[in-house]
């Protein structure tokens, strides 16, 4: 979301008024969709907010700053193709648009797409090149491509201006290691730690190096290096246990979890999703339980919660625990899924089709969503639509699937009910 004077429409009308002066008061006032979809985005309402920035689009399609928008607004919902169109729209329409540039080559990013992203980033430091923003994405870029020698240069820059820029100390450290300068690095973390906030400073730099390899998808090399330099803190045992998580050594990670006296919030959290991944639904939830009862208002602890709960077949406790986590995230769109899953089980399924509604209206067409609100739709009396959104479903199943000949078998039954009704029906009156 940006903040642009809006002074097209001002001129458009005030030169209408100097035309023709007797037809001042009758002239309409022009609603400012990017400014409306603004104000949604701060409410959190991002289904509002991606509508208003598409009546923008169409309102003044030559504008870049509502495609920008939108695309912020799809890259948010995880919606990463559209977002990526959008932002191309915009760089399109202003090819001086640095903002434009540094959010395509975030998405391009995103999407696995690193040599056109690196260019994308690299245009955005050429236009503004001391933007700390658009030289951290670079890096950042550098780093998943395995440059690190050029994303030091970065980073180097960037703590040049700003000698406390937190993760431009994190990655410059992480570089210097992949250098092999693992002196250098360390005295890094140093600075680092020195820096974070007292609540989550640790005793060593060796925590911090853990997770920073960890945030590569380095679990292996972080597990040799924790275990190269033991701890007893409460976070050591936690790296140590997410470094295994990672490895795929799940009952390890549980058996060093369920070792440890300490269990704060964190350990919690980590000790729900462990026990979840292995099927353990119960005691998942019982572990994020605890995690919500010593932090209510972490809406993802609460998704979690009601996802446990789900497995459990704890049905009413998890629509209440996925309730309470919309309220405090209403943009999280496996809330939705999770809620729609639990009314469908609880019989309500004006709830369930409420809420698959939702999540694709945020998140985009799933098929399993798709399907199974063309399900609930059909029962509920709504056959046509139900069976549109059933075959809208169908069309995105995998070739030679069984999901697909689940389609081949229901979706004809569904269109001849249809027909039949249709058939049976008295015919309107004449007009």
């Amino acid at each position: 979301m940006r903040m642009y004077n809006r002074n097209l429409v001002g001129i458009a009308v005030a030169l209408g008024i100097f035309l023709c002066p007797l037809a001042a008061n009758s002239v309409p006032s022009v609603t400012n969709w990017v400014e409306r979809g603004n104000q949604a985005t701060i409410r959190g309402d991002l289904v509002e907010a991606l509508q208003d920035y598409t009546k923008a689009t169409n309102q003044v399609p030559g504008d870049p700053v509502p495609w920008y928008d939108r695309a912020l607004t799809y890259k948010n919902l995880g919606r990463i193709p559209e977002a990526t169109a959008d932002a191309r729209r915009a760089i399109e329409l202003q090819p001086s648009f640095s903002d434009g540039y540094w959010l395509l080559a975030h998405l391009l990013q995103l999407g696995g797409n690193t040599d056109e992203a690196l260019s994308m980033a690299s245009r955005a430091v050429g236009l503004t090149p001391d933007s700390v923003a658009y030289r951290s994405r670079r890096a950042a870029i550098l780093v998943d491509m395995m440059r690190p020698s050029e994303a030091k240069a970065d980073y180097e820059f960037i703590l040049g201006r700003n000698p406390n820029d937190l993760d431009s100390l994190q990655g410059l450290a992480y570089v210097l290691f992949s250098m092999n300068d693992q002196k250098s690095a360390l005295l890094i973390l140093k600075r680092y730690i020195t820096l974070v906030p007292v609540e989550h400073r640790d005793d060593t730099t060796v925590i911090a190096l853990a997770d920073l390899l960890m945030g590569h998808g380095r679990y292996a090399d972080a597990f040799v290096y924790l275990s190269q330099h033991s701890s007893t803190s409460p976070r050591a045992t936690e790296s140590k246990a997410r470094a295994l998580l990672g490895m795929g050594r799940r009952d390890e990670a549980l058996a060093l979890l369920s070792s440890s006296s300490h269990e704060g919030v964190s350990s919690l959290r980590l000790r729900g999703i462990v026990l979840f991944e292995g099927a353990r639904c119960a005691e998942a939830a019982d572990a994020f339980r605890e995690a919500s009862r010593l932090e209510p208002k972490d809406a993802l602890t609460l998704r979690n919660l009601g996802a446990a709960f789900l497995c459990a077949n704890q049905v009413p406790a998890a629509r209440d625990a996925l309730r309470r986590a919309i309220r405090l995230n209403p943009a999280d769109t496996l809330a939705y899924r999770f809620e729609a899953d639990a009314s469908r089980r609880l019989g309500d399924l004006d709830d369930a089709v409420r809420n698959a509604r939702t999540f694709l209206a945020l998140g985009g067409d799933d098929f399993r969503v798709l399907l199974m609100l063309g399900v609930d739709e059909y029962r509920a009396g709504d056959k046509a639509r139900g069976t549109a959104d059933y075959e809208r479903g169908c069309s995105l199943a995998v070739a030679g699937s069984r999901d697909l000949e689940l389609c081949k078998a229901q979706l004809p039954k569904m269109k001849a009910t249809i027909r039949k009704r249709a058939a049976t029906m008295p015919p309107r009156p004449p007009h």
